[in-house]
This record gives structure tokens, C-alpha cells and sequence, in this order.
């Protein structure tokens, strides 16, 4: 069942791409250069480019064949797009993505070949390259916008704050700055996996894991329900919140091999039972080696079962009414517990700079501490 799971999803993402059709960009290629959808087989050759990337900006690498290929053609494909620049040799030198992350709301995002941005590569000028990739961008988000029946959509661009080159293009493109993001991580310690050590929640306050249900399905989706709702009206007043239906919501988390549903807790005001706050984690992952990663989905071999090693915190958010009884240190306590229970070495988690509730106060106290910084880049796009 697996395995035809597997094949459905991946046939689904060929057969339902609507960006089918859109050839913006194409002519601006170099000559003997091709924009083209990408297939199985050129995976690992998207994720050798993305870990590049990184390793450029970064001077390291997060980059994870089994990412890469969900986010092509695995669970939720049918909601991103991607176009992948060749050159006259057959190498990937560009990747675009293009995905549909709310109502008004589609991600855009460019890498390209180190080669190509340090202009190793005689005759290809890496700006010409990157416009032509957001050409394509910008048409395959007409696409996502009509689906969606809007007359206008954010175009939305999360680029590395260390990258200057993709910065610059974006500025020139006619992208805006919107916000900035830490990423932030916080070791764990063994001994936090006591109670007594972090202590209980705040006097009045219940915190506790979603009902898992013992039929294994869905846990009790009541309490999913009471998640969706806290974070839906917690984030009300937070920078580019858009409204999210339940059904979407539930979706598209679960679209992450991540995703684990013991890994979201609520919080509940002792007194009534009223739903004070919700945090929804998921686990790190540790595929091991790159290259043997690499090896094996080009030879067609099983990978290793990857280690979890840490957790991300995905969101983290208490009720307007509930703000001041302790409810988000009571949740994050909830999920470091929770990690160092499970082994592992550290919390990730990321955070608005300009965070309207204080929220990288409360964190960098707690022993919080910046990894690298991210930040958010916006246009608008008008429907035709």
C-alpha cells in the first residue's frame, strides 16, 4: 500500500501541474539552455544545487535528498511547482519553486549554481539567469492566484539576510523587505526530562498533549480543532497572517515527514477548561551522509531511517483573552521536556524580530540563541 501511495502522489503532481503552459523566462535562457519540468531522476541533482546554495550563503549545509524529493513529487506536490534551468550539457545551474501557501498568499523562490552567481561560467550572467527564473515565477503564481479566484496575491521570497546577491535581485525585481526572522536554537539537557527540573505550568494552567485516540487514525480531532482555533486567533494581530481553513491546515502539515501528531500540546485555563494557547512541533531529522544519501536514490536503493535528533517548533501561539497566565513558557517547557524524554541534543524554532508579543524575549531568556538569519521579501501580484 505504500508503495502505491508513493506512485499515486508522484503521478498526481505530473498530471495536476497548472503550471503547464507557462513559458515566461524560457526566451531569456542562454542559448542551448532549457527550462523544463523536472522528473525523478534529477532530484538528487536539485538537492546537490540547493546544498551548494546553502553551503554559499551559509558556508553549511541542510539540504536532505528525501526534502527535496517530497517537496517535487511526494505528499502535497500537487500544491508546489518547480522548473529547473539546464544548461547545454544537461547540468541543473537554476531551480525555481513556486508554491501555494494561503489565500493571497503564493512562495517564490530561486537558487542558483555558486558557478553561475561567482560568473565561473563563460557567457551566462547570473542576474539574466535569476530574471528569467522569476519570470517563470511570476507566471506560474497567475496560475495558483486564478485557481485560487483572487484578483491580487502577495508574492512572498524568504531569502537567507547573508545572501546579497539574491537580496539585490530581489530589490530589482521589485520585491520589498517585510520582515526579518531569527532562527534560533536552544540545547537540551538530560536531566530536563524530570518535572521537577523546568517545573509545572503556572498556577491556573493546564497544559497537556492532543488526545492521540487509540483507534490510529487521527487523534481526537476535537483537539485538533482547538489547536487550529488558538492559533488562528492567536496570530490575528502577527505580520502576514491570513486566515487558514481547518481541513487545509490539518493538510498541509501532515504533508511533512516530520510531522508528528505527539508533538502537539495545548494549553487550558485550570478554572474552565477554556484553550488558552497551542504549540505544534515536529522532529529534526538526521538522514546522514549527503553523497550517500545521493548514491542511493540514483541507484535506486532504500535509504537509512533517518535519526531524530532534535525538534522544531512549528508554531507556538496563546489566545489574545489568555495572554499573561504563562501559557507560552508553560507550552515550551511542554516540548523541551518532551525532547530531552526523546534524546535529543536541541529546540529549533523561529521567530519574528519585530514580534508584536515580545515572543524573542521571552525565548533568547530561556536560553534561546540566533543560528542565522532569514528574512521575508514581499511583491504584489496583479491577476490577469
Amino acid at each position: 500500500m505504500d508503495d502505491f501511495r508513493e506512485a499515486y502522489h508522484r503521478e498526481l503532481a505530473l498530471a495536476l501541474d497548472i503550471t503547464d503552459g507557462v513559458t515566461d523566462g524560457e526566451d531569456q535562457l542562454p542559448e542551448g539552455w532549457a527550462l523544463r519540468k523536472p522528473v525523478a531522476a534529477e532530484t538528487p541533482g536539485m538537492t546537490r544545487l540547493l546544498a551548494a546554495h546553502q553551503e554559499r550563503v551559509l558556508g553549511t549545509s541542510r539540504a536532505a535528498w528525501m526534502d527535496v524529493d517530497d517537496k517535487v513529487l511526494g505528499r502535497g506536490a500537487e500544491f508546489r511547482f518547480h522548473r529547473i534551468a539546464k544548461d547545454a550539457d544537461g547540468e541543473i545551474r537554476g531551480w525555481v519553486s513556486v508554491a501555494d501557501r494561503a489565500v493571497h498568499r503564493v512562495l517564490v523562490d530561486i537558487h542558483l549554481d555558486p558557478a553561475v552567481v561567482a560568473g565561473e561560467l563563460p557567457g551566462v550572467d547570473a542576474a539574466a539567469l535569476w530574471q528569467a527564473l522569476m519570470a517563470w515565477g511570476r507566471g506560474a503564481a497567475q496560475r495558483v492566484a486564478q485557481r485560487r479566484g483572487v484578483s491580487s496575491a502577495v508574492l512572498d521570497s524568504s531569502p537567507y539576510a547573508e545572501d546579497p546577491f539574491t537580496l539585490g535581485m530581489l530589490e530589482r525585481a521589485g520585491f520589498h523587505k517585510a520582515r526579518t526572522w531569527w532562527q534560533m536554537r536552544r540545547p537540551v539537557a538530560p536531566e530536563e526530562a524530570d518535572p521537577e527540573v523546568l517545573g509545572p505550568p503556572k498556577e491556573g494552567l493546564v497544559v497537556r498533549m492532543v488526545d492521540q485516540n487509540t483507534s490510529g487514525r487521527l487523534p481526537n480531532e476535537e483537539d485538533l480543532r482547538a489547536v487550529h482555533a488558538a492559533l488562528e486567533d492567536a496570530f490575528q494581530d502577527h505580520f502576514d497572517s491570513h486566515p487558514e481553513p481547518f481541513l487545509e491546515f490539518v493538510s498541509r502539515l501532515r504533508e511533512d515527514r516530520a510531522h508528528r501528531w505527539d508533538h502537539w500540546w495545548l494549553a487550558e485555563l485550570a478554572e474552565d477548561g477554556t484553550i488558552a494557547g497551542a504549540v505544534i512541533s515536529a522532529a529534526i531529522l538526521d538522514d546522514g551522509d549527503l553523497q550517500e544519501q545521493l548514491r542511493r536514490a540514483e541507484e535506486g536503493l532504500q535509504q537509512e531511517v533517518p535519526t531524530a535528533i532534535g525538534t522544531y517548533i512549528e508554531y507556538i501561539g496563546v489566545t489574545r483573552a489568555a495572554r499573561g497566565r504563562g501559557a507560552a513558557k508553560g507550552l515550551l517547557h511542554a516540548v523541551i521536556r518532551d525532547a530531552a524524554e526523546r534524546g535529543r541534543e536541541f529546540v529549533d524554532l523561529e521567530v519574528d524580530a519585530d514580534s508584536p508579543t515580545g515572543a524573542q524575549e521571552i525565548y533568547s531568556s530561556m536560553g534561546w540563541r540566533t543560528k542565522y538569519v532569514t528574512e521575508t521579501w514581499h511583491a504584489t501580484l496583479t491577476v490577469d
